[in-house]
């Protein structure tokens, strides 16, 4: 099943990264398609040379979120995010687009001004999470507790903001449950 399926989504996202038609929302999705693919590739390799361990598939798994957050941090260096990021201002540009409607705008003002004193250290853990799952290879409690703080990272971008990453949560939480196992 996984062969046709990835031949369809290759298809369906090629059709879909034309800049004209927005190809730049297929970043957050395609996690989630890069680990099928690795997973097919798994498969491949467990048919020709006819070995079943699943030791090689969560290791690149790992390389593969493990190199998509560090390389997302090293951008946020490359274009200066630390020193203009200011997160505090995130439920204040959320709520001009929709998110949390329901509250007054006097609540939304309060929560930014109260995020201020975060500012700073949301920007230092964001950064530092991202540089730091390099080292999800290192050890096994340190990966779990970086997928866990990602999962986190996550959770708090979606309450701020309403930007749902759910299938990197999604992945995140698997890996993090997947290296729980004694056997693995």
């Amino acid at each position: 099943f996984i062969f046709p399926l990835m031949a369809l989504a290759c298809a369906l996202i090629g059709q879909a990264a034309a800049p004209a038609i927005g190809g730049t929302f297929l970043a957050h999705p395609l996690q989630l398609v890069h680990v099928l693919n690795v997973f097919a590739a798994t498969l491949l390799v467990f048919g020709v040379l006819g070995v079943r361990s699943t030791d090689s598939f969560v290791f690149v798994t790992l390389c593969l979120v493990a190199g998509s957050y560090f390389v997302s941090g090293l951008e946020k260096l490359r274009i200066g995010w630390f020193t203009y990021g200011h997160l505090d201002l995130m439920p204040l540009t959320a709520y001009a687009h929709g998110w949390l409607g329901f509250l007054e705008p006097s609540a939304i003002v309060t929560l930014s001004t109260r995020l201020a004193w975060l500012d700073w250290p949301m920007r230092i853990g964001v950064l530092g999470l991202e540089l730091a799952c390099l080292w999800l290879l290192w050890r096994r409690t340190l990966a779990r507790f970086l997928l866990g703080a990602a999962v986190a990272f996550h959770a708090g971008t979606f309450l701020l903001n309403g930007f749902l990453f759910w299938n990197w949560m999604l992945l995140d939480g698997a890996l993090m449950a997947l290296l729980s196992l004694e056997g693995l």
